[in-house]
């Protein structure tokens, strides 16, 4: 029992003490924002690059978009997954999905996050 009241009691002491000066270091370095970053049509390029890169992604037209258009469609007639995730996928191809069903979730993200960037792009390529 004296040891279990020593190890609480030291726990508590350690939770209880702080170590402000080692968190209170400013960051130097890799320090990019989007309002220094722009310096020439070259650094624009990649930010468009880097934009339209979410496109890629299984979230956008690799995989899920070919989820929610053409496996709705007639265009796959066939649907023959039974992966662990195949309920997710089959009830989107007969339209009884649900809104938290995460497919939607990644595409509607990645198409935000995307309009976001080409929106960045522009406003940086006309402002300034």
């Amino acid at each position: 029992m004296k040891n279990v009241f020593i190890l609480l009691v030291s726990s508590l002491l350690l939770l209880c003490s702080s170590c402000s000066d080692f968190l209170d270091e400013v960051p130097q370095g890799n320090t990019g924002t989007t309002e220094n970053f722009y310096k020439n049509t070259e650094d624009i390029a990649y930010a468009l690059t880097a934009a339209y890169a979410n496109l890629q992604t299984t979230s956008m037209y690799r995989e899920a978009m070919v989820l929610m258009t053409d496996v709705r469609s007639d265009d796959l007639g066939s649907f023959a997954n039974t992966g662990g995730n195949a309920g997710r996928e089959y009830s989107i191809k007969i339209f009884t999905a649900q809104s938290d069903n995460q497919i939607f979730r990644n595409v509607w993200q990645k198409t935000y996050e995307t309009i976001y960037r080409c929106n960045n792009v522009i406003w940086h390529t006309t402002v300034h």
